[in-house]
C-alpha cells in the first residue's frame, strides 16, 4: 500500500513538468506607470502597478508604503533598521525589560521589498543600477540588492551590495527564523568591494542552470554554483533608504505543467437572496437552526454604538424571528443546543459583567451569570499588562481583583456530559479558561495558553469533549492537563481532521503563530509535524490537487515577510507555495486564501479569499473576479451543498450562490 500510495504521489507530482518547454522572454520597467502612480511623491500601501508589487511593510502597523517612484527608478523611503531599533525599545518599555520571544526574531521587522516578473522565469540575465545614500541611517550602512528565482520574501537568492564593504550572493530558505544563532540567509558567496557612499552602481547578475555570475560596473566578483532554486522572479531589497534603477531581464522561460494548466470555475448561479433588516458595511452573520423547523437561520449582528452590538434572526424569507436591538450586547456569542432539544439558542455578552442565554426560536431569557473575575498570573507570572501593583497579593496562583473586569473574547459549545445536553466555556483575550454546564453552573477554571480560538474534540470517543488550547489538550470535565507540549506562541486557528480518511487516523492541525505548522496525534500528545514559516496564522484543508491521494493543506504566514501560502500534501510534504497576486495585495490588511470551495470544474477544491475572489490553490493566481465579501461555504442548504455566501451592503442583502 506505501509503495502504490508513493506511485500515485510520484505521478501527481510528476505533472509539475510533464510537457514544459522554455521559452526566450525580455522584460524592462523603467518604473514610470501612468496615470496616478507616475507622481513623485505617492506615499500608499503597497506600492503596485502592472506586474510591480511592495510586499512587507515596515511593521505590522506601518501605514504608508515604503517604496517611492523617482526622476530615475524607485527609492526605498523607510528604514528597517530604525524600525527595529524602534520596535526593540517599545517591546522592552511595555515587558519591563524582558520582551516575549515572538517579538526577539529580528522585532518582526523584513526587509523591505519590491518584487516583479515571472514565477516561471528559468535563466537569465537581469541588469540595474543601485544607488547607496551619502549618509548612514540609523548608525548603519545600507545592505541593498536584487533578488533572483525569487519565489517568495522568504525564499530567493540574493546579491547584496554594501554591509561591511563586500557583495555577498545568499541563499534564503522560507523555513528559518533570524536570529543571532540561525540567520536569516545562508552566504553561499563574498567578495571585497570599497563602496562609497552617495555612488551609483551597476550590477548584472545571470544565472544558468546551476551557475551564477556577479558583476559590478563590468567587472566580475564571483562566479558560483548553485541549483536549490530552478525558476522565480527578480525583487529589489533593502534595509535603508537607497535608490533603484530601472530594471532589464531576459532570458528563458518555463511554459507548460501544471502551474500553466487552467482552473475552470463555472458562471456562479445565484440561488437565493436574502433582504437584511439593516446593512452595515461591518455586518457579521451565523447560520444555524434556531427554531427547530429543519432550516438553518441567520443571524446577523453588527456594531450599533460605542461598544454594543444589535443582533437580528432572520429566516431564508426574511420573516424576522427576533432580534436584540436594546441593551449592552456585545459581539461575543455562541450558538448553541443548550437543551439537546435540536434547537439553537444564543449564548451572548452583555456589557462586562453578565452572559445571557436566550431561547433561539423568540429571544425569551432563560438565565444569565456573571462573568469570572479578572485572573492576572500564569503560575507566579505577570500575564496581564495592566496589573495594578498597588494592590498585590500574597496569593499569586489564581489570585481575584474584584474592582477589575475579565473582558471575554469568545464563547463557544463543550460537550463534557454524555447524558446532558452542551456547556460553554468563556475564555479572555490568551490566558484563562471557564467552563460551565448547560445550566451556567461553574464547574472549573484554568489558567493556561488558550490561543485565540479553542476547539472542542473527541479523540477517544467516549461521547465526552476535550478542549484543545493552543498546543494542551484539557479534560473538558475538570480542567486538567491530559498532555502539553511546551511551545511558544499560541495557536490562531485550529483544525482537527483526517488528510486521507479510512487510511490514516484524525489528527489536530494548528496556525500557532511562531511556533509554526503544527501536526498532532490527540491520543498519544506527540508532535508529527512541525513547518517552520514564520508566524503561520491560518489554515485550510481541502482535495486541492487533482488525482492526489486523501487532501491537502494550505498554510498562511503573517508578520515580517508575510501573506505567503505553503501547500503540503496528506504526508505532509511541501508541494508548493506562493505569495498572493499583485491585485489582492491592494488590501492594507492581510489577505488571507486559505478558504476552501470544491467548485472547481474537475471536482476539486479551490481556495477563497475574503474578497470572494477564487484563487488557483496551486499558484495563487486568481481564476474569477469577485462575487462580493466571502461569509460562508454551506453545506445541507435547500440548494445543495458548497453554497457560496455572499454580502452585499449596497445591495442590503445576503446572496446564495451554487457553482451549477
Amino acid at each position: 500500500m506505501k509503495n502504490l500510495a508513493f506511485s500515485i504521489l510520484l505521478l501527481s507530482l510528476s505533472q509539475w513538468s510533464i510537457a514544459t518547454e522554455l521559452i526566450p522572454f525580455e522584460y524592462e520597467q523603467d518604473f514610470k506607470p501612468e496615470g496616478d502612480l507616475s507622481a513623485k511623491n505617492i506615499m500608499q500601501y503597497p506600492l503596485h502597478f502592472e506586474d510591480v508589487a511592495e510586499t512587507n511593510r515596515n511593521s505590522f502597523w506601518w501605514p504608508e508604503s515604503c517604496w517611492q517612484l523617482t526622476d530615475n527608478g524607485v527609492a526605498v523611503v523607510a528604514s528597517r533598521v530604525s524600525e527595529v531599533h524602534r520596535r526593540k525599545q517599545l517591546i522592552y518599555d511595555n515587558n519591563y525589560d524582558n520582551p516575549p520571544f515572538a517579538t526577539i526574531r529580528g522585532y518582526r521587522i523584513p526587509w523591505l521589498t519590491l518584487f516583479m516578473g515571472d514565477e516561471a522565469w528559468a535563466d537569465y540575465e537581469l541588469t540595474t543600477t543601485i544607488t547607496l545614500p551619502e549618509e548612514e541611517t540609523a548608525g548603519e550602512f545600507t545592505t541593498a540588492g536584487v533578488a533572483f528565482r525569487f519565489k517568495n520574501a522568504r525564499n530567493y537568492y540574493a546579491a547584496l551590495l554594501g554591509k561591511d564593504d563586500k557583495v555577498q550572493v545568499v541563499y534564503r530558505p522560507d523555513d528559518r527564523e533570524f536570529e543571532e544563532d540561525r540567520p536569516a540567509w545562508d552566504i553561499i558567496g563574498s567578495a571585497d568591494y570599497d563602496f562609497k557612499p552617495g555612488e551609483t552602481y551597476e550590477l548584472n547578475i545571470e544565472v544558468n542552470g546551476n551557475r551564477i555570475v556577479v558583476t559590478i560596473d563590468g567587472k566580475k566578483q564571483m562566479e558560483l554554483r548553485d541549483m536549490r532554486l530552478k525558476t522565480g522572479k527578480v525583487a529589489f531589497l533593502a534595509d535603508n533608504p537607497v535608490e533603484f534603477g530601472s530594471i532589464r531581464v531576459a532570458g528563458q522561460k518555463q511554459v507548460g505543467g501544471m502551474a500553466d494548466t487552467p482552473v475552470v470555475i463555472n458562471e456562479p448561479v445565484l440561488r437565493h437572496t436574502l433582504k437584511l433588516p439593516d446593512a452595515t458595511e461591518s455586518s457579521r452573520f451565523g447560520f444555524e437552526d434556531m427554531n427547530g423547523d429543519g432550516l438553518f437561520e441567520v443571524l446577523q449582528y453588527y456594531p450599533a454604538e460605542d461598544t454594543s452590538y444589535h443582533y437580528h434572526i432572520l429566516e431564508l424569507d426574511g420573516n424576522q424571528l427576533w432580534s436584540l436591538t436594546e441593551g449592552d450586547y456585545r459581539r461575543q456569542h455562541a450558538l448553541i443546543d443548550i437543551n439537546s432539544n435540536g434547537r439553537h439558542d444564543l449564548v451572548v455578552l452583555k456589557g462586562l459583567k453578565r452572559v445571557e442565554v436566550l431561547d433561539g426560536r423568540d429571544g425569551h431569557f432563560f438565565y444569565d451569570i456573571e462573568t469570572p473575575k479578572v485572573n492576572y498570573y500564569l503560575g507566579n507570572r505577570v500575564i496581564h499588562d495592566d496589573f495594578d501593583e498597588t494592590n498585590p497579593t500574597e496569593n499569586k496562583e489564581f489570585p481575584t481583583h474584584p474592582s477589575k473586569l475579565t473582558e471575554i473574547y469568545s464563547i463557544a459549545p463543550v460537550k463534557m456530559n454524555k447524558t446532558r445536553a452542551k456547556g460553554f466555556y468563556l475564555k479572555d483575550n490568551y490566558w484563562n479558561i471557564w467552563v460551565y454546564d448547560n445550566f451556567g453552573n461553574f464547574l472549573w477554571h484554568r489558567a493556561i495558553s488558550t490561543g485565540h480560538f479553542p476547539i472542542t474534540i473527541d479523540s477517544n470517543q467516549d461521547g465526552i469533549d476535550e478542549i484543545v488550547v493552543s498546543n494542551s489538550l484539557l479534560d473538558s470535565r475538570d480542567g486538567s492537563i491530559l498532555w502539553d507540549l511546551g511551545l511558544e506562541d499560541h495557536n490562531d486557528k485550529t483544525l482537527y481532521t483526517s488528510l486521507n480518511p479510512g487510511h490514516q487516523p484524525e489528527y489536530i492541525y494548528i496556525a500557532h503563530g511562531e511556533a509554526g505548522l503544527l501536526e498532532i496525534d490527540p491520543r498519544a500528545g506527540e508532535l508529527r509535524f512541525r513547518g517552520e514559516l514564520g508566524h503561520v496564522q491560518s489554515i485550510g484543508i481541502g482535495n486541492f490537487v487533482p488525482g492526489m491521494e486523501g487532501k491537502q493543506l494550505i498554510a498562511q504566514n503573517r508578520w515580517r515577510e508575510d501573506n505567503i501560502h505553503f501547500l503540503y500534501d496528506k504526508d505532509m510534504k511541501r508541494i508548493t507555495s506562493w505569495a498572493l497576486p499583485v491585485k489582492v495585495l491592494k488590501r492594507f490588511s492581510h489577505p488571507v486564501a486559505t478558504r476552501p470551495i470544491r467548485w472547481a470544474e474537475n471536482g476539486h477544491d479551490v481556495l477563497l479569499d475574503q474578497d470572494g475572489n477564487f484563487i488557483n490553490p496551486l499558484t495563487g493566481k486568481q481564476i474569477r473576479e469577485t462575487l462580493g465579501a466571502t461569509v460562508d461555504v454551506l453545506d445541507d442548504t435547500p440548494w445543495g451543498n458548497q453554497i457560496l455566501v455572499v454580502f452585499k451592503p449596497e445591495k442590503g442583502e445576503l446572496q446564495f450562490y451554487s457553482k451549477e
